[in-house]
């Protein structure tokens, strides 16, 4: 399995707007929002579109997903559908988008027009197959923001999980992800001081030490913010940061 992440950033992008901090106005960092392509046995696979799915399309994706997962429905992982619905119609070329039924519900309350086009297909459902791939959505707390989807893939004997958006786990979610191989998990800040009850996603010390509970092979922290810290700090051989454009396999 090869992925590609066509953005790494949390909901309001890096360099964010009017932000004078270091993080934002030395240059280093530059991050769209957050999304991953992935192919998998020659289908490619796109999860989430984010409200930069033009540039990313441009810059990396160059063609149209044969399918789209969705994790949640939150702006920063779906601005970019109304592109995608217009980029499906005008080129005739059907695309299935497949999350638990009460995502895509919310998605068409959010995008009314979707389900009429003639190449858009929806797919209720938490267990999915793609070629020899299968697929499985479960549900992982939010903080403050509710509650997100995980996406486990897993094939002869091999598994990754894609969660960029979760926070305080409990036990029963937690279940999934032990015997990971490879896990994509959402770190908008290094260290994170502020009220509990405020916060949405693990921050890199909390995800660090979830790691060590639930030990995969390999770790890739996205859904970063501008925090400066990152480039400060030092990642064990089997973690690192994602960038826009990194490209990674992941054997099976």
């Amino acid at each position: 399995m090869k992925a590609t992440f066509l953005g790494t950033s949390d909901a309001q992008g890096v360099p964010r707007l009017l932000c004078t901090c270091r993080g934002c106005s030395d240059g280093k960092i530059n991050r769209t929002r957050s999304s991953l392509l992935l192919e998998l046995d020659g289908s490619k696979v796109l999860i989430d579109v984010s409200p930069d799915f033009r540039s990313q399309f441009l810059r990396e994706l160059k063609d149209i997903p044969d399918e789209i997962l969705i994790t949640h429905t939150h702006y920063d992982h779906v601005g970019g559908f109304g592109d995608l619905i217009d980029l499906c119609f005008w080129n005739r070329k059907l695309v299935t988008v497949t999350s638990p039924g009460e995502v895509v519900e919310d998605l068409l309350v959010k995008f009314p027009y979707a389900e009429g086009k003639r190449y858009m297909k929806f797919n209720r459902t938490k267990e999915h197959k793609i070629k020899d791939w299968n697929i499985t959505f479960f549900k992982v707390n939010h903080g403050a923001n509710g509650f997100s989807y995980a996406i486990k893939l897993s094939k002869g004997g091999r598994t990754a999980v894609y969660m960029p958006d979760s926070f305080n786990l409990e036990d029963e979610q937690l279940q999934h992800l032990y015997g990971t191989d490879y896990l994509i998990i959402g770190t908008s800040y290094w260290d994170e001081q502020t009220a509990i009850e405020t916060r949405s996603v693990y921050s890199t010390v909390e995800a660090m030490e979830l790691v060590q509970k639930i030990k995969p092979k390999q770790v890739w922290f996205t859904h970063l913010s501008h925090d400066p810290a990152f480039l400060a700090h030092d990642l064990p051989d089997h973690m690192a940061f994602a960038s826009d454009g990194l490209t990674i396999e992941m054997e099976v």
